[in-house]
Parts: structure tokens; C-alpha cells; sequence
């Protein structure tokens, strides 16, 4: 691709667009469609400026908060299970308690996508930050287990249009070559949270009440509703092309028919992944079932999609961008890898080191804290150069051998060898995490942005769940054919039961072999995050590099023109 088309972004978009080709480049604008975009004659486009530093700190400080909320709601849960059942006498709705978040919160990522291109930022935040707070109330308030995972289910769809919408809050309010070490802090928290779900989770549990787990989540949504309200004002985030359309039209551009198809197919798929091989068999009437389903929606999906043209969740011609499509990949594999490492390492340290829940999130801190230095740095690198290519292609190279060498753990690894992996592992991945985001940025035209970044977001959150799904799947079926021969042992209860359990469950003479056949069983586990890993290299070729610097100032020159353009026209 010899050039392509960098409209301006930010709150005065008009459609200029700025033409770039290698090192050189002109800026073009043309504002004679500013009627037909504003709604009014001459209307004067909004501030291109920067907030004061007094307004925008804290609002990035409270969307930076609201991201870790619900992203630590995904993990915080796993430590408070033994205690729910006992509570709630419902170990059958164990799988719904994690399931049910994460299935609407995926499914309505591309939703909210379209609704924040067409609508009011800041109304959607508040919004969905009510419902995160009003669905973590119900939980955190539930008398039974119906109630707690509808509670889940709320929080989950509130955290949906978070995720989203704070995303764009950042678009409006930071420019793109200061966007870097925002979005490094994303990926911080993102990385972060996963890990500390568990031991903050513990620590709510064992000290107070598994219920503060969720009570925590409404004191901070309604802080994070109070600063967005009073210190965010629309013309920040209103870039002027919300048009005023009837209901049914503005129905119409939410693509109600992509959105009835992508919801079953994502619902269907994650299911199946959650209980084929585990629960039941993959041959089981029901796996088979939900795959079948899956496949019959997201096909018509697909089709969907290609008929609805713009107005579908995900245009084509935004799709089939090679930037787009190759990032969308990167991320995919990239969440994936992650969230293999992050949920099945410490349970390594339960199962082959004898470990305790908590003290085992504490040996994990290796892979967090490079993975949030790798994150920082990554982040300042290209805010200052202007480039985020180099961390783009060292991610997955320093990921995939870090991965690697944990594939090599043993009984005996000694603590430089599993703090070392970690530490190679997760600064590869930290280097990694936000420049698909930066690709997308510096690449798709602004107003096509929002859902680009939610498709992202989309493919991020079914990496993580697709994969994670996976893993459970080959470490439970390896420890049944590893412990088959074994008398006195059933495989297939051991592998769905507790890793710290394993002292109390069996005679002492045959923990050696269990704990040898779950560090045999995790190494398939590892290869599985090694694979992902190694497939983000799949994406390199296809997404273009740009100086994030250079389309900074061209996009800024474009609005200065355009601003300029319309005060002529406001005059005349």
C-alpha cells in the first residue's frame, strides 16, 4: 500500500483527510460537507485543544480505574467458589459463576462499538457504569446462587460499554502521539488485574466476606461517575458527527440483525469450549449441539455483515484493511498466550510445588511486574520516537522463548529458573500489548475507529476465553490418560478437583506420581501457550508501520485547516 487516507480525529473531525507516502506527505482538507455533518449551518467545531492537565488527570486516573474494576472482575471470583457453594449449596452452577461476565461481556463488545460511533461518548460511560455498579450490587446482595450469576450477567454487560467507551473517552482528550503511555497504562491493568484477581479475591474472602468482592466494585463506580459527570463536558467528547436520526433509524445503525446472530454464536462457542472435554465428551449431543449452533449463526453472521455494508457491526471495508485484519490476529493470539500463562501458572505452583492459593499468586509476581515494566517502557519508546514497530515484532520473539523455557519446568526447577522464565515471558508480552491498539489508531480513519478498536477489544476477549477453554481441556484429558494406570486413583474426579487438595485426597505415597503427572499434563498446557505465541508472527507482514509523531501533526494541521475553513464560512 503505497498511501493511505489519515482523516483527522479528535473533537472537530470533519472528514479532512491527509494523504502519506513513505517519508513524505501532504496535508489536503476539504470541509464542504460540514452542514450535512453538524446538522446546522456554519455551526463552529469544537476545541482541538488539549484539557487542562486539572480536568484530565483525574479522568484518566478514574477510566484507568474503572478498566482494572472490570477487568479484575473476571479473576476475582476464582478464590470465593468453594466458599459460594458452601453458602449457596450449588456446586452445579459453579462454571456460570465466571461464565456468565464473561459471556455478555464479549458478546456486546461490538455493540457498543457501533453505538460510540454514533452517540454521545459520555452518556454511554455513565450508562455503563451504572449498570456495572447496579450488577455488582446484585451480586454482592444475592441470597441465592439464580441471583448471583444474573448479577454477573449484569456486571458483565456494564463492563462491555466500559471498556468501549472509555477507549473513546481517550481518543477525544489525549493526542495521538501522547496516546502511548495511556494505552501502556491499559495494558498494565489488563495484565495486572488478571493476576491480582485471585489474591485480592482471597483476601476479601478469608478477612471480610467473599461479598465484598463485588460491594468494592459500587463505591468506585459511583467516584468514577461523579468525576466523568462534573469534569467532562460533551464538546470534549462530541467530535460533531452525531447526527439527529429517528429511533428507527438510529436502530438501523446499530445492525440489529449482526447483532442477533454474533450474540448466540459467541454464547454457543464459549459454552461449548467450557464444557466439551470436561464436563462432557466432545462426542457428547450437547458440545456437538453448541458447535453446530456456532456454526450455523456465525456463518449467517459473516453473510450478515457483507450485506449490511457500512452500517454493519464490522464493515467490510474496514475488516479486509490489511492493518486491521493482521491486528486483530496479533491481539487474538496475544490474549490468548496471555491468559494461558496467567491462570495456569500459579496453579503449577499449587499443583507440583504444594503451594498455597495465596502464596502461589505471590510467585506469580515475576511474570506481572515485567510484564508492567515491558508495558511502561514499550509505551515511552514510541511516545518519544513516534514508532511502536520494533516492540511489535521483539513481543512475540521474546514471548515465544520465554514460554518455552517454561515448557521445560520440572518437579525440581529452582527459583531462578521459574523467576527467570517469567520475568523473559511477561516482558515480552508486555512489549506487545498495546501496539496493535497504536497500529489501529495510526492507520484506520477516525471515524471509522470505534469499531475497529471495539472489533480489538472483541478479539482480545475471545482469545482469552477460546484459549483458557483450551488449556483446561489438554490438562484434563492428559492427567486422565497420565494417572489411567494408577490404582486406587480416578482420574477424571482428580482433574476437576482443587490442586491444593491434593495432600488431603490421596495416600502419601502417591502424591509424588500425581504431582509428577500434573507437571507432565501442564507441559501440553505450556505448548498451547507457546503455539499462540509463536502464530502472532502471522500478523507482522500485514500491519503497515507508521510514525506516530508524523500522523499526530498531520492530523492536527488538518484541524487547524478545517477550523479555519469553518470560521470563513461562519462569516460569510
Amino acid at each position: 500500500m503505497s498511501g493511505i487516507t489519515q482523516p483527522t480525529a479528535g473533537p472537530s473531525d470533519r472528514r479532512e483527510s491527509v494523504q502519506t507516502s513513505g517519508h513524505n506527505s501532504t496535508a489536503t482538507t476539504t470541509a464542504g460537507e460540514q452542514d450535512a455533518e453538524s446538522g446546522k449551518a456554519g455551526e463552529k467545531p469544537s476545541s482541538t485543544g488539549e484539557l487542562p492537565l486539572l480536568r484530565t488527570l483525574p479522568i484518566l486516573c478514574l477510566l484507568i480505574l474503572s478498566l482494572f474494576l472490570v477487568s479484575l472482575d473476571r479473576t476475582i471470583i476464582g478464590v470465593a467458589i468453594p466458599r459460594l457453594t458452601d453458602d449457596f449449596h450449588s456446586p452445579n452452577d459453579i462454571g456460570w459463576y465466571g461464565s456468565a461476565y464473561m459471556l455478555t461481556n464479549a458478546s456486546l463488545q461490538l455493540i457498543f462499538g457501533r453505538l460510540c460511533k454514533h452517540n454521545p461518548v459520555k452518556p454511554i460511560f455513565l450508562s455503563a457504569m451504572f449498570i456495572f455498579a447496579v450488577g455488582s450490587a446484585v451480586c454482592g446482595a444475592t441470597p441465592n446462587s439464580v441471583g448471583l450469576i444474573l448479577g454477573r450477567a449484569i456486571a458483565g454487560a456494564g463492563a462491555s460499554g466500559i471498556l468501549q467507551s472509555a477507549l473513546q473517552i481517550i481518543l477525544h482528550i489525549v493526542p495521538l502521539h501522547k496516546r502511548p503511555m495511556i494505552m501502556a497504562m491499559f495494558g498494565v491493568v489488563i495484565g495486572a488485574s488478571s493476576a491480582l484477581g485471585p489474591l485480592i479475591g482471597g483476601a476479601f474472602t478469608q478477612k471480610v466476606s467473599w461479598r465484598w468482592c463485588f460491594y468494592i466494585n459500587v463505591p468506585c463506580a459511583a467516584l468514577a461517575i461523579l468525576i466523568v459527570a462534573l469534569l467532562l463536558r460533551p464538546e470534549d467528547v462530541d467530535d460533531g458527527k452525531r447526527q439527529n436520526l429517528k429511533f428507527f433509524e438510529q436502530i438501523k445503525q446499530l445492525d440489529p440483525l449482526g447483532f442477533i446472530l454474533i450474540v448466540p454464536a459467541t454464547v454457543a462457542l464459549l459454552l461449548a469450549l467450557q464444557f466439551g472435554g470436561f464436563a462432557y465428551a466432545w462426542s457428547n449431543a450437547r458440545v456437538v449441539a453448541l458447535l453446530v449452533i456456532f456454526g450455523v449463526f456465525f456463518l449467517a453472521f459473516v453473510a450478515s455483515q457483507w450485506y449490511a455494508g457500512d452500517r454493519a457491526l464490522i464493515p467490510p471495508r474496514v475488516f479486509l484493511q490489511r492493518t486491521v485484519y493482521g491486528s486483530l490476529w496479533y491481539t487474538f493470539c496475544l490474549a490468548g498466550s496471555m491468559n494461558v500463562a496467567i491462570y495456569y501458572i500459579p496453579i503449577w505452583f499449587q499443583a507440583v510445588k504444594q503451594s498455597e492459593a495465596l502464596h502461589s499468586s505471590y510467585q506469580t509476581l515475576p511474570v506481572i511486574l515485567s510484564l508492567v515494566v515491558a508495558s511502561i517502557l514499550s509505551g515511552a519508546a514510541a511516545r518519544r520516537t513516534g514508532h511502536f514497530g520494533p516492540q511489535l515484532v521483539a513481543a512475540p520473539v521474546l514471548a515465544s522463548v520465554g514460554m518455552g523455557l517454561i515448557s521445560l519446568w520440572t518437579t525440581g526447577t529452582a527459583h531462578p529458573e521459574w523467576i527467570g522464565f517469567q520475568v523473559l515471558y511477561g516482558f515480552g508480552i508486555g512489549l506487545g500489548m498495546q501496539s496493535p491498539s497504536l497500529a489501529l489508531q495510526s492507520n484506520v480513519d477516525p471515524q471509522d475507529l470505534p469499531l475497529a478498536l471495539a472489533s480489538n477489544f472483541f478479539s482480545q476477549q475471545m482469545g482469552g476465553a477460546i484459549f483458557v477453554s483450551v488449556a483446561q481441556n489438554l490438562l484434563a484429558n492428559k492427567l486422565k490418560s497420565t494417572l489411567a494406570g494408577v490404582e486406587g486413583l480416578n482420574a477424571s474426579v482428580l482433574a476437576k478437583t482443587g490442586v491444593t487438595e491434593l495432600a488431603k485426597m490421596v495416600p502419601a505415597s502417591l502424591l509424588p506420581t500425581i504431582i509428577n503427572a500434573y507437571n507432565v499434563a501442564l507441559r501440553d498446557v505450556w505448548y498451547a501457550g507457546l503455539g499462540t505465541a509463536c502464530a502472532i508472527v502471522l500478523a507482522l507482514p500485514f500491519i503497515k508501520w507508521q510514525n506516530l509523531k508524523k500522523v499526530s501533526e498531520q492530523q492536527r494541521l488538518a484541524q487547524d485547516a478545517a477550523k479555519q475553513d469553518a470560521e470563513k464560512t461562519q462569516e460569510a
